[in-house]
């Protein structure tokens, strides 16, 4: 999101108050789309739940990169679903992380998520 906020500044003229707004939005969405997931989850499995969420993820920044959108009305309503999906996979890649991981190795596959979560640039990610 915070590559996104900029863009939308700079590219697109939107005011500070509409990044502040976006930033509280994917908040409540990511943790919509959470509870949304895991009960998607239980029909159709936690990996393919997964799965199917980041491709979409992925296609809608194939579409942003695409496309050429000017129109705020159309790019932040993408924008703000494209990391809503990205970010509510968190809690079941966990669950499926700590479901095949012994419980003596457990601590140190959650420090190596943490560092890959809290060192990628290109996205918000909540903390846990």
């Amino acid at each position: 999101m915070r590559f996104f906020l900029l863009y939308f500044w700079r590219e697109l003229g939107l005011p500070p108050t509409v990044a502040m707004l976006m930033l509280v939005g994917n908040n409540l969405g990511s943790a919509a789309w959470t509870i949304a997931l895991q009960r998607l989850s239980l029909r159709i499995g936690r990996v393919s739940t997964i799965l199917l969420v980041k491709s979409c993820g992925v296609s809608l920044l194939v579409v942003v990169a695409l496309c050429p959108l000017q129109d705020p009305r159309l790019i932040l309503p993408i924008c703000l679903l494209r990391s809503w999906l990205m970010n509510s996979t968190l809690a079941l890649s966990k669950s499926v992380l700590n479901d095949y991981v012994p419980k003596r190795h457990r601590a140190k596959w959650a420090s190596l998520e943490s560092v890959n979560t809290s060192t990628w640039a290109g996205e918000i990610q909540p903390s846990s």
